[in-house]
This record gives C-alpha cells, sequence and structure tokens, in this order.
C-alpha cells in the first residue's frame, strides 16, 4: 500500500508589491497602504514623545530635586566624608612618595619616612618626587645607550616596537581603504529608503541651521527662545524625529512653512521612518526601565508624602554611616602603616 505524499508544512510566500514597495500587495490600493503606514508613524512618533518626555522629567526635574533633598539631610556626613576622603588622599601621597624614595635610594623606612616627612612639612615634598624622576629617566637612558651595540644597532626592544608601529600603520591604511571601498560600493548601489530619508531630514536640517546657528546672526548673541530651538533642533536630528524638525519649522517661519508633506514620500521611506522610530523608542525605554530602578524617579511627585521620605531617609542612613566608618577604617590603616615606617629600626650599612 503506497504511503499519502506529505503536504508541505511550509507557508507560501507572501506575493512582493510592485517594484517589491514593503507593504504593498498587487491587489492592495497604494494610497490605502501608504495612509495605513502614516498612522503607523505618527503613532509610534506619539509613544516616542511621551516616552522622552518621562526621561526629560527625570532628567530635569526629579535628578535636580533629589540630588538637593539628598545634600541638605545628609549635610553633615557628607562634610564628614569629604574631610576623611581629603585626609587619606593626603597621606596616601606620602606613603606612595615613601616607597618612592625606599626603593630608589635603597635605604629602610624610616629613613625614607623622614626624608619625606621633612620634604612635606617644608611644602617641598613635590621638588624631592621631580628630582627622583628625573634620576630616573637620566638612569634609562644610560641603560638604553649600552644596549646599542658598538655599530651602533638598536636594541632587540627597539627594533620591535618599530615593527609594531609599521604594522599599526599598514592596518590602519587598509581600514580606510576598505572605508573608502564601502563608500565607493554604496553610491554604486544606488540610495536605499533609509539613505533616502537621510537626504530628506538633511535638507530639512540645513534650511534650520542657516537661521539657528549661533553664528548665523553676524555675532549677535541669540535669544533665550532661539537657544531652546537650536537645542531641540540638535536632538531632534540626533533622533531622526522629521516631525520635531517640522515643528522648528513652522514656529521659525509661521504657519505657511512646509509640513511634512507624505504624498511625495514613497511607502518605503514612510516605512524606514518609522522602523527608525521603533529602534529609538526601544533605546529611549531601555533608560526608562534603568531609571525606575533609581530613588529619585518621579522624585517630586512623591517627595510630597512624608511618608515616603521618611523611608527614604532611612534607607539612605545606614549606606551612609557604612561609607563614613569604611572611610575611618582606612585612614586608620594608612596612619599605622606610616607610624610603622617612621619606628622602623635603621638599616645597618
Amino acid at each position: 500500500m503506497k504511503k499519502p505524499k506529505k503536504t508541505s508544512s511550509k507557508r507560501s510566500k507572501e506575493p512582493e508589491g510592485p517594484k517589491g514597495v514593503p507593504g504593498l500587495l498587487p491587489h492592495q490600493d497604494p494610497d490605502t497602504v501608504r495612509n495605513f503606514h502614516i498612522k503607523q508613524y505618527k503613532a509610534q512618533l506619539n509613544l516616542l514623545n511621551k516616552a522622552n518626555e518621562k526621561i526629560r522629567q527625570h532628567v530635569e526635574v526629579d535628578q535636580p530635586a533629589f540630588t538637593l533633598w539628598w545634600q541638605q539631610e545628609f549635610a553633615d556626613e557628607l562634610n564628614r566624608q569629604m574631610e576623611l576622603e581629603k585626609e587619606y588622599m593626603d597621606l596616601r601621597l606620602i606613603m606612595d612618595a615613601i616607597e618612592q624614595y625606599k626603593m630608589h635610594y635603597t635605604v629602610s623606612y624610616r629613613e625614607a619616612s623622614a626624608a619625606v616627612t621633612n620634604a612635606h612639612l617644608a611644602g617641598k615634598l613635590s621638588e624631592l618626587m621631580q628630582t627622583i624622576f628625573n634620576e630616573i629617566d637620566a638612569i634609562r637612558n644610560q641603560h638604553k645607550k649600552r644596549r646599542k651595540t658598538k655599530t651602533g644597532l638598536e636594541s632587540d626592544e627597539e627594533i620591535f616596537q618599530k615593527i609594531l608601529d609599521d604594522l599599526n600603520e599598514q592596518r590602519e591604511a587598509h581600514e580606510r581603504s576598505e572605508e573608502r571601498h564601502a563608500g565607493r560600493d554604496r553610491k554604486i548601489q544606488g540610495a536605499s529608503a533609509e539613505e533616502t530619508t537621510d537626504s530628506y531630514l538633511k535638507s530639512v536640517y540645513k534650511d534650520l541651521v542657516r537661521i539657528l546657528h549661533p553664528d548665523a546672526k553676524g555675532g549677535e548673541e541669540q535669544t533665550a527662545e532661539e537657544k531652546v530651538l537650536w537645542h531641540d533642533l540638535q536632538k531632534a536630528y540626533e533622533w531622526r524625529d522629521i516631525e520635531k524638525m517640522e515643528s522648528i519649522h513652522r514656529a521659525i517661519n509661521g504657519e505657511g512653512s512646509r509640513a511634512i508633506d507624505f504624498a511625495q514620500i514613497p511607502i518605503g521611506d514612510i516605512v524606514a521612518m518609522k522602523e527608525s522610530l521603533v529602534k529609538n523608542l526601544k533605546v529611549v525605554n531601555k533608560d526608562i526601565r534603568a531609571a525606575k530602578s533609581s530613588p529619585n524617579w518621579e522624585f517630586k511627585i512623591r517627595a510630597k508624602k512624608k511618608t515616603f521620605l521618611k523611608y527614604l531617609y532611612s534607607s539612605f542612613e545606614d549606606e551612609m554611616i557604612r561609607q563614613t566608618m569604611v572611610l575611618e577604617m582606612s585612614l586608620e590603616e594608612v596612619q599605622r602603616k606610616l607610624r610603622q615606617w617612621s619606628s622602623e629600626p635603621r638599616k645597618r650599612r
């Protein structure tokens, strides 16, 4: 008995639209498809604007308000920590100088400690360290000269370094060549939908730069409104937000200025514009998720409740105490080490 033939589970390939236009099938009306993608673009733009507003609120309002509250509530602890950090760094500097002095002059810790401490008290520690560094450089130069052969050939180390430099130079030249070829290939292949969108963006951007650039007014200072528009323009261009750039154009030139004429933009370009917004929205949403885990998220609103501020203070209080204790312990360790070095027996000669 013959086995029945297996029917293919693969779906038939979806027919391509005229000239490969994305989202357009042969039986569909181009205007209907265009309007569908325009609605999708505007919906995505609306979501991106809302997400950007959340980030702006977080960065420009909530974070400064939280920082101000934190500095006021923990002013004493912060001042104490700053004092400890400064004292610790000063002693670490002396410690490093002692070790450098001991190693260079081959003396005991006690002798090195006395020399460095005296220089520090006299305000000449940096001068002492510069002398040591100069002597070290002089010794290195002498060693380099000795490594050279009688015929004047370079040392193995110098030859190896030159080989590395040559290889790096060849690699960089190869990368530059590849970039030039890639650029030429892109020109030969013709502009893609995304590149066409870029061209449209750049044309709008250039028009606005001629008006808003700080140097466009012949040395006159920008007004506050012009500064805001200039900042918004840079952000809109970075995010490929054509709608925002056109709104800036309208704000400058009035209602008669051009708006996005979707009828003149190919459907493929509208799809590419929407996909660009989708990518940008993913990035912004990732930033929002990260920001939500911080205590300053929506701080301005939540700070109106005393219970929230009380909870926030208690959650930071233990951490501030712990940080102060860690700094105190680190400082005590450095002080103990310096006392030990200064009391070390003198080295026998």
